[in-house]
């Protein structure tokens, strides 16, 4: 990372149940399982807020961008105010605090200036994220027995479609959601460095990463490429016949890309840093 701010977080605790109300969560309910989504924060106003300036600073910022988040959470701004009323006011938070519960929700409610709408992480590892290496081939690639084997199994169109079609870039296999590189990472906390993402941890992921991909992006180009693929598949004599029942699939990850490079777009241009987090399942 080009920049990167610390915060001094001394210790941890649990996080409140009612830090995933912040942020809208409109999304496919296509699993029970949790959603992956991502932010980009304004870290270096954050690390003003937290670090440097006292607490009656901070109470100022966090009721002055309350308000932004909805009516839906002025309860929860109005607990976090609260709570840090508390404190000693002439002092930074820092100072006296390392509840990381509570750091999240201050950083969302006074840093966050966009957020992604949460998808299910199988469906992020799966297809979105392979999605965005696939290449624009002018001719598609001949299926072997295996391609058609898949086919048979049942493997959706537009899974199968990431699957098959060249990479235009390379995607690490073993990295970050299966195709971010480890270095690319970093973490918003000064305490720890081994991230527990399943148990909600942050992970900063550099937006520079991500440029060169989504700055091509077109999602209409890419759904018209899988049209004609699934027209390909129509035309070889030993591939099932079968409907395109992956469109939804398809139409669920090419949103997914286009609000993902929406979010990067406004961290590179203002130098945000660009959060991962998990949420848990709906319901």
């Amino acid at each position: 990372m080009n920049r990167r701010v610390e915060f001094h977080v001394l210790e941890e605790k649990e996080r409140p149940p009612l830090l995933d109300r912040f942020v809208a969560q409109h999304y496919i309910r296509l699993h029970t399982v949790p959603l992956g989504q991502w932010m980009s924060m304004d870290f270096a106003r954050l690390a003003k807020l937290w670090n440097e300036e006292p607490v009656a600073k901070l109470i100022e910022a966090i009721k002055e961008s309350g308000p932004r988040l909805g009516p839906s959470n002025s309860q929860v701004v109005h607990q976090v105010v609260e709570a840090i009323s508390k404190a000693k006011q002439d002092q930074p938070i820092a100072k006296q605090t390392g509840d990381r519960g509570l750091f999240e929700a201050i950083a969302q409610i006074v840093a966050l200036r966009r957020a992604t709408a949460p998808v299910a992480i199988d469906i992020l590892e799966r297809v979105v994220m392979p999605a965005l290496h696939v290449g624009m081939p002018e001719k598609f690639p001949p299926l072997d027995d295996d391609d058609l084997g898949n086919l048979r199994k049942g493997i959706e169109m537009f899974a199968f479609f990431v699957e098959v079609i060249p990479h235009q870039f390379q995607a690490d296999d073993e990295g970050f959601l299966g195709t971010i590189p480890h270095e690319q990472l970093t973490t918003p906390y000064a305490d720890r460095n081994v991230l527990e993402i399943g148990k909600g941890d942050w992970v900063v992921v550099n937006p520079e990463h991500f440029l060169p991909m989504l700055g091509p992006f077109e999602p209409q180009a890419l759904l018209d490429k899988y049209d004609e693929f699934v027209k390909y598949v129509g035309t070889i004599p030993d591939a099932p016949r079968r409907r395109d029942d992956g469109r939804m699939l398809a139409e669920t990850a090419i949103r997914a890309l286009a609000d993902l490079k929406q979010c990067v777009a406004v961290a590179a241009q203002n130098q945000d840093a660009l959060l991962f987090r998990l949420l848990p399942p709906p319901g």
